[in-house]
């Protein structure tokens, strides 16, 4: 048992690391970090101690000095009745989780013992699918010699249970007694329990492994998993192949590398893997690794691994599961993990290593063959003649008694190969991954901001929700079959708001599109990654898309990290009842295609014969636009009732959800009035869909009520209650447009569409709802309903649709059956599903399952319930979180499945508690005790790394024997009454446990107190046998945050409840609201608070800029909620004196809890103020007031944004349950009036720096506390500090200008006591970059003139500007000197000129258009004419002109031979001289030039040429 120490004093803390029993008797062994194995359990019982080993059943403890292994003592183990009665002790918290844990011993049977025995170590664990893991193998023990037994065990962190034991199998039908010596328990040290995957290795293909060595097979039932070990071993294997072959199984080969090396062995592996069977990593060779460096195993390891996908020809051959040689475990499990390997646990072996007898072989199999475990032989390692013929005899017989064989656990995906192209980390690129989107949005790319690795994709650019990153998996996803889905998500660097990503599946189907979410990551940030995991089963569809997108908004987001596995999960149980033969009414379940085919078929068509489409018949789903119905997902649902024999519930007709908004619409888009012929055109439009809807199903499948139309009800209107409302009706469209009277016409219209008015009808017509249970919801609903029927509606019955959760009282159900069955309608309860608060753990399964339990008890006691559904077929399939409904995500009965079946088949309920935090002294009148008896309860709080309970025992009679035990994670706390603080009704007892690391808000720790009376009884909170030390399970502890209390003074004036902000509230205590619950930011509130004679009085005063009341769910409404229990009982369920209390801004209240004890204590008034809403409240508490009466108390602000909720933030209460579980709200305590005390200002809120648009409105606060209330003046620097005019109140308000721009404020409180001043703030106006509003114009003027260029550009810092200038045929821009005004003023010159202007400020820079400056055209002229010339021969002559124009002109000279008449030009004679040399021949030629530009041309005079003789 665990060694027991006296009581450890408050304040003192103790970290047990290691326990040892030696010579020395009891002491603490520890080691240091990162130096090797650490000892855990070190026993030689030298000492006569046995400590810490305790008996397991019938069994007596003692050392013996008759015989030892080592030294003179070990422990003799006698008395023993059963194979499993031994020493043990508890582990729990003595093994690391998730590291390997190695224990050895040395035995040997009694002296005088005739023969032998197995004996093994034995852990025993919970919650675990194996209760009980062998640790190592077994050895054969005799009276002869000691052997030594070892094994290796890990942990699993989920185990919350777990004792050590020792076991020995009968001899001749006689269980021995046996000797134990020198036991040693260590780890290995610094072991990281989950490793990375090595990324050098091709991975053994292993689907999430663990280090936890599996000993499961896959499936249930009589199922096993064969492994054969050691081989390949050339003819032995091949004639085991030969027989798995006949038989049609297969099974899994651990492989050693010598073997496939020897002559043969690769022929024998090859055939292996082509027979399909699997392949297990078993070492190069038959070395002990158990004490081996992770460094040599994974050498060890990467060898075999080359060895076999060698001898296969295959680098990418799947090696999914490791098994250590002798079970020798070490540190191999760890390393096995990251090179992709499942550790294959060492378990059911037939002791074929000691023997080849084949009877004896035979016998050992039948054992070591059980239902749903893996069976260890050996085809190899020597002569396995006789494993081979037990196989073959067991195997058959098994076979023959209708047993079948799989592969273990864990390892490779069993559904075929798994989608591994869409698996990507993105470091060679996207893949088969792209952009869904139109085309142009959204742009999808790499990027270098990775979770793992460098590279991720980004989707930036998108302009619609959808927009996303996508891939098609129309041949990757197979029909009927579930893969699992991981990857890690963030929003992209800049995106402020946060936004849910999520992960969804579109599937086309005959040019429809249907839209499953697989699973959704909520208010993600460009702050950290979140990791996105879900499963999918997959239906029919012509082709798929697999994609991310957000919820709603644009956001950009990056994706990495992609994984995505077939599944693994074990079939559809068979072998266990079916709900629907164990139920006294038809039994329904919420379904949608997913599940017409594959294991969903398998397990709606096993438990239900009733289902609901959950969304397919709704009016978006039936009538998307009008006029257009859509049938074809609503009939696929409806084939596949027929095809198996189920009926189906119709959901729904009218509803203010899932509805078209066009049937509220003009066609024009415009809302819908009450006029009567906006009223003709809805109901009209109501008649229509109803009609067609029923005329549908009649026509395809016959008549109502015959064989082929399996349709039985339909939720005629679905959640019309709204029991805030005095009429307590819903204030939806139907209801806005048509009144009250809506809900009639339905039931008219659906009466005679699908009945032809026969109320007793074939299709039962339901009024379906939610919160039924609850007693307001319950009275409105009942009212609205006793209405219909006095009205003549043709109603059947009514749907509680119980989305309840364990807080909730189960006979909040049964009250509201019992009440709806006077009206005399049938009753449905339509849409169960039980939620768990908080992380789900094993023992809120069981608890679950107790719940169940309790509500299918109860809702047997009414046996003309119409149907009971349960929404949904498994966990992940509800809109819940929480694991709601009664099959597991791998579609495996939970608890709660038992506890609607069989409860007896439960596990023993584990208790829970919570432990609040403190960081000081305890109070303890804060809250209720937790019960054990009647009398006895106890408390708990926690800091840091201690655990603090106060136990209160009532115990009139002091006996010396009278006790408190406490046991958490460590050894016993045992406190005796004399240590005791005295009462007048017993005593209390307050102690500390340690912890096993320090705490965190939301884990769970083990703990159960013991009381233990010197009068003769025992009682224990959680383990009711009272064996806590020899395995008793503990009792789950969750430790949360520190009780939120305040202190409310009484009134000395009752403040006016108006609104209004009145004196009374001066000196009032505060508390904020804020815990964020939901969303993220929104509106808070302030909370003063105050009482009078029965009264508490609360003013909030609720920050919130922009106000909503839209939402015909008054909770999605702008509103505080005040929640009040006048007793503190913190119950969880509501009492009748307990309330829910909310206002919205517009001051409509609405109340929940039993109306006819508290639905008149609310009075109320609220005022819309700037920034937000003021709520004054009182609420009587029901009692008179003692001063120092405490009440439970929460406050919770609702933020709402065009309809939806988006916010919700609490004074206390974290889990968003307080609306149904009160105990999670503060504390406050009723005190008489305390004198203020006068004090100095000190500033509790300092002003923000702020940046806004130009023009904006921007708000600095801040706030200060003092007494008296410090007065508040906001100052702003400019040479000095000057106050701002009439800034005196918290908050101030600055227009953003030019003259704000960088202005610095402060403000200063002062009272009486002094003056506090904050720290500075600067408002800043937001950049904007310069726009272009004017742009230069192109101009045209005379050379020599001027003109005047302009631009303007609007922006904020009003920009600069900076002329340019390019000139004729460059293409450089150049600065104007000095030209920096939005005007330009230029002189127009020869040739055309470019100018524009470039704009600056500090958000950017714009760039006018071009503007050219063009000097106006000027038709040539020549101002001086070409002379003739007389030269003498051989002399060259010039002739010359002179001409004008704009644009300049060009020239071309003409000749004219003496005698001819016709000109012609002079090649390349284009400037203003033509140089002539004088020959005879020119004598009397004539040379003219002809002058052009665009404006015209003028012809020159000619001269003549005349030539001398010499």
């Amino acid at each position: 048992m665990r060694s027991v120490r006296s009581h450890l004093r408050i304040g003192t803390a103790a970290v047990v690391l290691a326990v040892a029993v030696g010579t020395g008797g009891l002491t603490a062994v520890t080691a240091a970090a990162d130096e090797g194995p650490t000892t855990l359990i070190s026993n030689d019982f030298e000492s006569g101690a046995t400590t810490p080993w305790g008996p397991r059943g019938p069994v007596t403890l003692a050392t013996v000095d008759t015989d030892a292994h080592g030294g003179d003592r070990s422990m003799l183990v006698s008395g023993r009745t059963g194979d499993w009665n031994g020493p043990a002790t508890d582990v729990v918290g003595l093994f690391p989780a998730g590291s390997p844990v190695t224990v050895s011993a040395w035995v040997k049977l009694a002296p005088g013992t005739t023969g032998s025995s197995a004996m093994h170590f034995t852990v025993q664990q919970s919650p675990a699918d194996n209760q009980y893991a062998w640790v190592g193998s077994a050895v054969t023990a005799t009276a002869d010699g000691w052997v030594e037994l070892t094994g290796t065990y890990t942990r699993a962190a989920s185990v919350t249970a777990a004792t050590l034991y020792l076991e020995a199998a009968p001899v001749a039908g006689v269980n021995p007694s046996f000797l134990v010596d020198d036991v040693l328990v260590t780890t290995p040290g610094s072991v990281d329990p989950d490793p990375d995957p090595d990324p050098d290795v091709v991975p053994g293909g292993a689907v999430d492994p663990t280090t936890t060595p599996v000993s499961a097979a896959r499936g249930t039932g009589d199922v096993a998993a064969l492994t054969f070990d050691d081989g390949p071993n050339g003819a032995t294997t091949g004639a085991l192949l030969d027989f798995l072959e006949e038989q049609g199984i297969h099974a899994t080969f651990c492989v050693i590398g010598q073997n496939i090396q020897a002559p043969g062995g690769a022929d024998v592996l090859r055939r292996i893997v082509a027979d399909g069977h699997t392949l297990c990593n078993h070492s190069t060779s038959y070395a002990d690794m158990g004490s081996w460096t992770p460094a040599q195993v994974r050498a060890d390891l990467v060898e075999n691994l080359a060895i076999i996908r060698t001898a296969l020809g295959d680098p990418q051959a799947k090696v999914p599961y490791f098994r250590a040689p002798n079970g020798s475990w070490g540190q191999t499990a760890a390393v096995a993990v990251s090179l992709g390997m499942q550790p294959l646990a060492v378990t059911n072996t037939i002791n074929d290593w000691a023997t080849q007898d084949v009877p004896t072989l035979t016998t050992n199999l039948r054992a070591a063959m059980k239902p749903g475990q893996v069976v260890l032989t050996h085809d190899g390692g020597g002569d396995r003649s006789g494993t081979l013929a037990a196989v073959r005899t067991v195997v058959t017989e098994r076979l023959a008694a209708g047993w079948s064989f799989t592969l273990p656990a864990g390892g490779a995906s069993d559904d075929g190969p798994a989608p591994t192209a869409l698996s990507t980390g993105f470091e060679d690129g996207l893949g088969v991954w792209g952009a869904r989107g139109n085309g142009t949005a959204p742009v999808v790319a790499i990027s270098d901001v990775a979770h793992g690795g460098v590279q991720s994709a980004s989707v930036t650019g998108r302009t619609d929700g959808w927009h996303g990153l996508g891939a098609t998996v129309t041949d990757a996803f197979v029909s009927g079959r579930t893969y699992q889905i991981s990857a890690w998500v963030r929003l992209a660097a800049g995106e402020a708001a946060p936004a849910d990503v999520r992960v969804s599946v579109q599937r086309d189907n005959g040019g429809t599109s249907s839209y499953d979410t697989v699973t959704t990551a909520a208010a993600v940030t460009a702050d950290a990654w979140v990791r996105l995991t879900g499963s999918y089963t997959m239906t029919s569809a012509d082709s798929a898309l697999l994609y991310f997108e957000t919820a709603s908004g644009t956001a950009s987001f990056l994706v990495d990290d992609v994984v995505v596995t077939g599944s693994t999960a074990p079939p559809v149980q068979q072998d266990i009842p079916s709900l629907k033969d164990e139920l006294p009414w038809p039994v329904g379940v919420a379904i949608d295609e997913r599940e017409t085919a594959g294991p969903g078929k398998e397990l709606v068509t096993k438990h239900f014969d009733q289902f609901t489409p959950e969304n397919v018949m709704k009016p978006e789903a039936i009538q998307p636009t009008e006029g257009t119905f859509t049938f074809e997902a609503a009939d696929q649902l409806v084939d596949f009732a027929i095809a198996n024999g189920l009926r189906v519930y119709g959901h729904t007709l009218v509803w203010h959800s899932q509805t078209p908004a066009w049937f509220f619409q003009h066609e024009d888009g415009t809302p819908l009035t009450d006029s009567a012929d906006d009223q003709a055109l809805l109901l009209g439009r109501m008649k229509t869909h109803i009609e067609t809807v029923a005329d549908h199903f009649r026509t395809t499948y016959g008549e109502y009520g015959t064989a082929g139309n399996p349709i039985v009800g339909f939720d005629v209107v679905n959640e019309v209650i709204a029991e805030s409302e005095s009429d307590g009706l819903r204030r939806s469209e139907w209801y806005r447009t048509l009144g009250p009277a809506y809900i009639k016409d339905a039931f008219d219209i659906a009466s005679q569409a699908f009945n032809d008015g026969d109320v007793n009808g074939p299709v039962k017509l339901f009024i379906n709802d939610y919160n039924t249970e609850l007693p307001a919801k319950r009275q409105a609903m009942f009212d609205v309903v006793d209405g219909l029927l006095k009205a003549g509606a043709p109603i059947n019955g009514v749907g509680h649709q119980f989305h309840v959760s364990l807080a909730q009282p189960v006979d909040q159900m049964r009250v509201t059956l019992e009440k709806f069955a006077t009206l005399g309608l049938l009753q449905d309860v339509s849409e169960l599903d039980v939620q768990i608060d908080g992380t789900v753990t094993q023992e809120k399964l069981v608890a679950q399952g107790y719940y169940f339990a309790d509500v299918f008890s109860m809702l047997r006691d009414f046996p003309d319930l119409f149907s009971v559904t349960v929404w949904g077929p498994y966990d992940s399939r509800s809109w819940r979180t929480g694991a709601p409904l009664v099959f597991d995500d791998d579609l495996q009965a939970k608890p709660a499945y038992w506890g609607i079946v069989d409860p007896t088949e439960l596990p023993t309920l584990t208790r829970t508690a919570n432990a609040q935090q403190s960081s000081g002294s305890a109070d303890w009148r804060l809250l209720p005790d937790v019960e054990i008896n009647a009398s006895a309860g106890f408390q708990l709080r926690w800091s840091g790394d201690h655990l603090t309970a106060r136990v209160h025992v009532v115990d009139a009679t002091d006996d010396a024997d009278d006790s408190v035990t406490l046991f958490g994670g460590g050894d016993p706390v045992v406190v005796k009454r004399s240590e005791a603080t005295s009462t007048a009704e017993g005593y209390d007892v307050v102690a500390s446990l340690p912890l096993a690391e320090a705490g965190a808000v939301g884990t769970t720790v083990p703990f159960d107190v013991r009381v233990t009376d010197g009068s003769g009884s025992t009682t224990s909170w959680n383990d009711l046998s009272n064996h806590q030390e020899t395995g008793g399970a503990l009792g789950v502890v969750t430790l949360v945050g520190p009780i939120a209390f305040v202190s409310v003074p009484r009134a000395a004036t009752a403040p006016t409840i108006d609104g209004e902000i009145d004196a009374a509230w001066a000196s009032a205590p505060s508390v904020r609201t804020d815990v964020q619950v939901e969303g993220s930011e929104g509106a808070t509130a302030k909370v003063r608070l105050l009482w009078h004679d029965d009264s508490v009085d609360v003013l909030a005063e609720v920050t919130d800029p922009h106000l909503d009341a839209t939402s015909s769910n008054a909770w999605e409404q702008d509103s505080v909620e005040i929640f009040l229990d006048p007793a503190n009982a913190k119950s969880g369920a509501y009492h009748p004196a307990d309330g829910q209390y909310r206002i919205n801004y517009l001051g409509a209240q609405s109340v929940s809890g039993d109306l006819s004890v508290i639905g008149g204590r609310l009075t109320s008034a609220t005022k819309v103020v700037d920034g937000g809403y003021v709520v004054e409240a009182s609420l009587k508490l029901g009692h008179a007031v003692t001063p120092g009466d405490l009440a439970g108390l929460d406050f919770q602000v609702n933020d709402g944004t065009a309809g939806v909720r988006n916010a919700v933030r609490t004074w206390s209460d974290p889990t968003g349950r307080s609306y149904q579980d009160t105990s999670r709200w503060g504390v406050a305590e009723l005190v008489e009036p305390v004198g203020p005390q006068p004090t100095a200002p000190a500033v509790t809120k300092q002003p923000a720096s702020v940046t806004g648009a130009l023009g904006a409105t921007v708000t600095l606060t801040a706030s200060a506390s003092g007494v008296p209330a410090p007065t508040v003046k906001w100052q702003r620097l400019g040479s000095s500090w000057a106050d701002v005019p009439g800034a005196t109140s918290t908050s101030l308000a600055v227009k953003l200008s030019a003259s704000t721009d960088g202005a610095r404020y402060r403000a200063v409180f002062t009272n009486a006591s002094g003056v506090a001043t904050t720290t500075t703030a600067t408002v800043t106006v937001k950049a904007q970059a310069p726009r272009v509003t004017t742009q230069p114009g192109s101009t045209q003027a005379k050379t020599g003139k001027s003109v005047t260029l302009k631009a303007v550009a609007s922006g904020y810092p009003t920009p600069t500007v900076r002329w340019q200038q390019r000139a004729s045929g460059s293409s450089t821009w150049r600065a104007i000197s000095g030209a920096t005004r939005t005007s330009l003023t230029v002189k127009v010159g020869a040739k055309p000129v470019a100018y524009r202007a470039v704009f600056t400020n500090r958000g950017g820079t714009a760039t006018t258009k071009t503007a050219t400056v063009t000097p106006t055209p000027v038709k040539p002229r020549i101002t001086a004419q070409p002379r003739s010339a007389t030269v003498a021969a051989g002399k060259s002559v010039r002739f010359s002109v002179t001409v004008t124009g704009t644009p300049a002109p060009t020239i071309q000279w003409y000749q004219r031979v003496a005698g001819s008449s016709k000109w012609k030009a002079v090649t390349g004679a284009t400037g203003r001289t033509l140089v002539v040399k004088a020959t005879t021949g020119k004598n009397g030629n004539a040379y003219r030039v002809v002058v052009k530009n665009k404006a015209g041309s003028v012809t020159s005079h000619s001269a003549v040429l005349k030539v001398k003789r010499r």
